[in-house]
């Protein structure tokens, strides 16, 4: 392992970094909302006739100060439904099974997706801006459909 980089000892182990593991909580716990196997906060959800079941993304006030526009973005009221919305529609649409069903699915899609975190030294090789799902699924996206 001494050999490895921080990215390769990540998947040589079958881990994730500490962001990605945050936004698996994230989504799991948005979904358990949904289906009420936790106490919903505020989660809404609506089906589009193309895309599937997704989450409402309530509104966030532009007067607020910029301070408290960026705390109340990264919550999980926001984020949370954010980062559902991104997963593939058949992960989404899972409804009425156990939640470990829900997290193989989800884990075998998270797979998937490069897990970069940003460490001094690595940044000049990321996929991405960050090491969000919301950021690398799209250009991940993208680079399968260039190549």
């Amino acid at each position: 392992m001494k050999f490895l980089n921080y990215w390769e000892r990540l998947a040589a182990l079958h881990m994730y970094s500490q962001e990605r593991r945050q936004e698996r909580y994230r989504i799991i716990y948005t979904w358990k909302a949904i289906e009420n196997k936790v106490n919903n906060f505020g989660v809404t959800t609506y089906n589009s006739p193309r895309l599937g079941r997704l989450c409402k993304l309530p509104k966030i006030t532009t007067t607020s100060p910029m301070s408290i526009t960026t705390l109340k973005e990264a919550s999980l009221k926001i984020r949370g439904p954010k980062l559902f919305n991104s997963a593939p529609k058949t992960i989404r649409e899972m409804s009425e099974c156990s939640t470990d069903s829900f997290k193989k699915q989800l884990d075998q899609y998270l797979a998937s997706i490069p897990d970069q975190p940003r460490c001094p030294g690595y940044t000049s090789f990321c996929i991405a801006d960050s090491n969000s799902i919301l950021d690398t699924t799209l250009l991940t996206a993208e680079y399968a459909r260039t190549n």
